[in-house]
């Protein structure tokens, strides 16, 4: 318990935001790690506009996903953190494609996250999300 409030106290740190996110990229120039392509689970291929979409996903308690690889073309990444281990996490591409899934919070479960113990569709939800969004695109 300890240990996991430690973890979310480290999230909501933006100092750990810039770390991680110059680790990642460390890591990537380097060759440590490999990350391309897009990740599994296409929603819909008609996302409509960053800043519309980002709107939209603000009002749903979503905010900006800091702890994440960057996928090809991403021009957006936001999640939504639920029962406090917990993200669904969406991505909006620059061709208007977008992605989501549900997974650990890597604030929250970093190794857990990165070894994607757990990585669902979650297909019903996205599209209930955006059900009412792409009504007025």
């Amino acid at each position: 318990m300890i240990l996991a409030a430690f973890w979310a106290w480290i999230g909501r740190m933006n100092w750990s935001k810039v770390v991680y996110q110059k680790s990642r990229d460390f890591f990537l120039w380097t060759g440590l790690a490999k990350h391309s392509g897009r990740q599994d689970f296409l929603i819909t291929k008609k996302g409509g506009s960053k800043k519309k979409l980002e709107a939209y996903l603000v009002k749903k308690s979503y905010e900006w996903s800091y702890f994440s690889w960057i996928d090809d073309d991403e021009t957006l990444s936001m999640r939504k953190v639920v029962k406090s281990k917990y993200q669904y996490h969406i991505r909006l591409f620059s061709d208007g494609e977008v992605r989501g899934h549900y997974e650990y919070a890597p604030d929250r479960y970093p190794c857990k996250h990165l070894l994607e113990s757990c990585f669902e569709q979650k297909k019903n939800y996205f599209s209930r999300l955006l059900k009412d969004y792409k009504k007025n695109l």
